[in-house]
């Protein structure tokens, strides 16, 4: 929230270790609350099926205020080492 980026070259030389929640940031648009977040330890797993991910996962979260005491959150994955193509997960 203070304007900082991300840190650059998690896990290799010169660069920070990753860590189990990884590194985030968070700024606001509008009234949308958004947090990214790059360099989460590859020994986590994505989810509680186990799915795995790469340290260079980055997972993007929007709060939007919808009304009072209701928030809209859309999330989206991205990870190239682990998965094809960007996808946001759902809850059904």
């Amino acid at each position: 929230m203070d304007g900082r980026k991300l840190p650059a070259n998690i896990g290799k030389p010169g660069g920070p270790d990753p860590r189990w929640y990884g590194y985030s940031v968070g700024r606001w648009e509008g009234n949308t609350f958004v947090v990214e977040t790059t360099g989460v330890d590859d020994r986590s797993w994505l989810d509680v099926y186990g799915n795995p991910h790469s340290v260079e996962m980055r997972v993007e979260e929007r709060y939007t205020r919808l009304e009072h005491g209701h928030l809209k959150l859309a999330v989206s994955v991205d990870d190239s080492k682990a998965y094809t193509k960007l996808f946001s997960p759902s809850r059904d």
